[in-house]
């Protein structure tokens, strides 16, 4: 069982409302046909201007835990967005928008279905690949959502946040991928350190990507202490609060304690003071105490058999 524990997957929706301007202008008719798509657009950014406004009302409540009025805005807001689909069917920023609010009330089903139906309109939009793939994650279709996860990589190279997904999509997964053949060994591990290399690449300042790519150094089958050692002595500096910083000093103690410096793993050890990471500290020090007794015992057979061995030779005479 890999040491510690593999965080919760995380979805991250990067759908953004910029570049629509205000108004109101339901309702009103255009003054001449050239100006039909000018109109299309002051609609869709009264739609995202009450989006924006109802989301942040709501925070991460879903449908279930709203008042009356506030269940009857978002209704109407999703009856709104639901008519202007139907007369702009290939509007690919509505059903994107559209999308977005569905799953922050908790409607993920539906939300599933218009990313569908944006995949369909145009399949080279990477946040949808996310989408997709996260929602096959949360349903128990984890096969499924691996080429999702790559293409996202694939259509925004540039972007960290897609190569952090896939790398914690391979390392939550990794004995299921490799046992049902979609991976090898070997090209997962490659894969999925690399993910997390090109993450921290890319937003070097980005604390989780850097934590979680000397992380995935430790969960590998054959991890290199030595350079997971490195890792954790760069990530120190960087880390700006208490909780970062004596989390960061477990792992470079693990690390040291691995590379038989338990004396030096210890002193770090001393450091850590936070309530919050007293039981992983203890579970640590256990660890590798019981290792160290299980070591010396073995020890000791190997010693009696030597004095042993010494003693026949003293009474055979052959000294």
């Amino acid at each position: 069982m890999k040491w510690g524990t593999v965080k919760t997957f995380v979805t991250v929706l990067l759908i953004c409302s910029a570049g629509f301007g205000a108004g109101n202008v339901w309702g009103q008719e255009p003054a001449k046909a050239s100006n039909a798509v000018s109109l299309s657009d002051q609609q869709l950014s009264d739609l995202a201007d009450r989006h924006q406004k109802l989301i942040e009302k709501l925070g991460n409540r879903e449908k279930q835990e709203l008042t009356s009025s506030e269940f009857t805005e978002l209704q109407a807001l999703i009856h709104d967005y639901e008519s202007f689909l139907l007369r702009n069917q290939e509007n690919v920023t509505a059903y994107l928008l559209f999308g977005k609010l569905l799953r922050s009330v908790g409607q993920a089903k539906d939300a599933f279905m218009v990313f569908l139906k944006v995949d369909k309109i145009d399949p080279n939009i990477a946040v949808v690949k996310q989408q997709l793939g996260n929602y096959f994650v949360e349903t128990g279709k984890w096969q499924a959502a691996y080429p999702f996860f790559q293409a996202a990589v694939d259509l925004a190279p540039k972007e960290a946040i897609y190569h952090f997904q896939l790398g914690e999509y391979l390392l939550l997964y990794h004995d299921l991928i490799v046992e049902d053949g979609i991976l090898s060994e070997e090209a997962i591990k490659k894969t999925t350190r690399g993910a997390f290399e090109k993450a921290s690449e890319l937003e070097p300042e980005n604390m989780d990507y850097l934590f979680r790519t000397a992380e995935c150094l430790e969960e590998e089958h054959d991890p290199d202490w030595k350079l997971i050692l490195e890792s954790w002595d760069r990530i120190l500096p960087g880390c700006k609060t208490d909780l970062r910083k004596q989390a960061a000093s477990i792992h470079k103690a693990r690390a040291l304690f691995e590379l038989k410096h338990d004396g030096d793993a210890k002193k770090i050890l001393e450091e850590v003071r936070l309530p919050v990471l007293q039981e992983t500290k203890k579970n640590l020090l256990e660890r590798y105490d019981k290792k160290t007794s299980e070591q010396d015992a073995k020890k000791e057979p190997e010693k009696s058999d030597m004095q042993e061995n010494s003693a026949r030779v003293n009474m055979d005479g052959k000294v």
